[in-house]
């Protein structure tokens, strides 16, 4: 978590650059639009079903992701990091059981 917190991701066409994890070499992107039971790999939806939380709408408004559907880039890489748009400068990721909130600069 340390290595992550405070870094700066940059997105751009044919690379995604950041520390180690987050970094990726030919991205494939594809921009769908997810339900919040699709959210980090569908982790929201799991959790509920296995009787430890909330529902999925609940869980992700607790985050910040409001409405029922949110834009998400899904990078196609084997990092399998997708980032979850909360608004047009607000993104969140899910890695190892953390989400990460990355803030446009």
């Amino acid at each position: 978590m340390k290595s992550l917190v405070g870094k700066t991701v940059a997105i751009k066409s044919k690379e995604i650059a950041g520390p180690g994890t987050l970094a990726c070499k030919g991205p494939v992107y594809r921009v769908k639009y997810y339900p919040p039971d699709w959210l980090f790999q569908g982790a929201f939806a799991e959790m509920h079903v296995r009787g430890n939380a909330a529902d999925a709408a609940e869980l992700a408004g607790k985050l910040g992701f409001h409405g029922s559907s949110w834009k998400t880039l899904e990078t196609g890489c084997a990092n399998g990091i997708d980032f979850h748009f909360m608004d047009a400068t607000t993104a969140a990721i899910g890695l190892n059981d953390y989400v990460y909130t990355l803030k446009k600069r």
